[in-house]
């Protein structure tokens, strides 16, 4: 599966990035309003000596995740951001002493973890790496005895984050086919006007409008089969049906092969059939 999060030097890449800046926007959301609350609910962070290394660290860490698709290019560079992270939220943590700011800043790393890898079973690796260090945070400051209090709310929120991820890069990858699909059709479109254009040309002899008729009938069922299919792709992904989508759109592809393989071999007998005629001529 094509990975949406990375930067890449291919167009379309780019284009796919380009629409997960909602889910960008949202964690940025998050974020400063996290930072707003903490700064709200303790009058601790609002003294200079506190305030200014704790307000530079958070924008620090909401400019490397805004960043990210263009700090983690490749995989083994993944390790190293998140340890970067990692220990920013650390550091927020000590700062501020504010227990919320765990669950909300695990979380939303979290997310965006879920999104990298794009599946549930190291998503779910990582959920458990997380909720480690939710209690190990918790462990420290905190006490032991506070697992009652974090657990559930960090359970919740956990799994939210990977059913919402999940399901977003879900969509954007059934779209990221049906434009795939499309172009393909386009292609064979521009293929087809093409042979019809060279099928124009011939003669108006017998056998060639035989041939001609021939090739018409084939590319017009070739044809309506792929829009009632693609009607059935368009009903499918309005339904989320992902599953149904992907299998019409191989069985469209596959529609579309067989149509061209016949169109090139009636045009090869239309030449066929135009060179027999011309060496008649000739002789």
């Amino acid at each position: 599966m094509r990975n949406i999060f990375r930067q890449t030097n291919d167009p379309e890449v780019e284009a796919g990035l380009e629409e997960t800046r909602p889910f960008f926007w949202f964690l940025i959301l998050v974020l400063v309003l996290l930072y707003a609350g903490s700064i709200y609910v303790s009058p601790e962070l609002r003294q200079p000596a506190r305030f200014l290394p704790y307000t530079t660290l958070f924008f620090i860490h909401i400019a490397l995740h805004w960043y990210m698709p263009y700090l983690v290019q490749q995989k083994h560079k993944l390790a190293g951001y998140l340890v970067v992270q990692i220990f920013l939220i650390s550091l927020l943590i000590l700062i501020s002493r504010e227990t919320g700011l765990v669950i909300g800043l695990y979380t939303t790393l979290a997310g965006e973890t879920i999104g990298i890898l794009e599946d549930w079973r190291r998503s779910l690796l990582a959920i458990v790496g997380y909720l480690a260090l939710m209690g190990l945070t918790y462990g420290l400051l905190w006490g032991w005895g506070s697992a009652p209090d974090w657990l559930g709310t960090a359970l919740i929120a956990m799994l939210f984050v990977l059913i919402y991820v999940l399901l977003f890069l879900r969509q954007l990858n059934a779209r990221a086919q049906s434009q795939e699909l499309l172009a393909e059709l386009q292609e064979a479109h521009a293929q087809l006007a093409e042979y019809a254009g060279q099928v124009e040309t011939l003669t108006l002899e017998a056998e060639r409008q035989r041939m001609a008729r021939e090739l018409h009938d084939t590319l017009a069922q070739g044809l309506a089969g792929l829009v009632l299919q693609l009607e059935a792709l368009e009903a499918s992904l309005e339904r989320d049906n992902t599953d149904q989508a992907l299998q019409i759109a191989g069985q469209a592809k596959e529609r579309a092969r067989m149509t061209l393989a016949d169109a090139r071999r009636a045009i090869d007998d239309l030449r066929a059939a135009d060179t027999v005629t011309t060496e008649s001529v000739s002789r």
